[in-house]
């Protein structure tokens, strides 16, 4: 059992960093930065993947920094910048979907698909914060 545990968390890494990955790639997030705030490629795909190490690090060990409120407004930056990357990537896998319906020929699932991921994400949710042990982590 104590065996199994380690390989398990491997494969979920690896499938979440996967996963990770084919959505950046659907969505051209890369490309689209470099053509709206130009730049290198090599520069955002170092910060996608930085953020992404740093992410789960802190899952993994949480730190906390006593910096101070100097360091607020910056933290408050970069979260801001990271939840209208989110937002608008969410906008993009809207447009996405059709496409990858009719690609896929499921596009009668489509509305299924749809209330299937809004479902889960209500559920999902109101599960985490009815019930306080999930959030202990």
């Amino acid at each position: 059992m104590t065996v199994l545990v380690p390989i398990v968390g491997l494969a979920e890494g690896l499938a979440v960093g996967a996963a990770f990955v084919a959505v950046l790639t659907v969505l051209q997030v890369v490309p689209r930065l470099i053509q709206l705030c130009g730049g290198s490629a090599r520069a955002y795909e170092l910060a996608l993947a930085l953020g992404a190490v740093l992410g789960a690090l802190n899952e993994a060990v949480p730190l906390a920094v006593q910096a101070g409120w100097v360091a607020v407004i910056p933290a408050g930056l970069l979260s801001g910048v990271f939840v209208g990357m989110v937002s608008g990537a969410i906008a993009e896998v809207g447009a996405v979907l059709p496409l990858a319906g009719r690609r896929l020929r499921i596009s009668r699932w489509l509305l299924a698909l749809l209330v299937a991921l809004a479902v889960g994400r209500a559920v999902g949710a109101t599960l985490w914060w009815a019930v306080p042990s999930l959030r202990a982590g």
